[in-house]
């Protein structure tokens, strides 16, 4: 799955925020994560922050679908239901 997270407000030139954002591009959300915690780079705290923002936009939607059904299916195991 892709998701695309955007962050404003962020005073840093948008070449050198790239160039941390090639770093990970690609990448699944944990090995971004541990990635960044190891730049050292000033542009490396904005993009993990957009990047953990658009997990939560991305799992929320997940997370409410699965606690519906298993609200209306009380009778199932939740490893069913999916």
């Amino acid at each position: 799955m892709s998701a695309i997270a955007t962050q404003k407000g962020v005073r840093i030139s948008p070449r050198k925020v790239a160039v941390v954002a090639d770093l990970v591009r690609g990448r699944s959300v944990a090995d971004a994560i541990t990635i960044l915690e190891f730049t050292p780079r000033r542009a490396a705290l904005p993009v993990k922050e957009a990047i953990i923002d658009g997990e939560v936009m991305v799992v929320t939607p997940a997370l409410v679908h699965a606690i519906k059904l298993c609200r209306e299916h009380p009778e199932q195991s939740p490893k069913e239901l999916f």
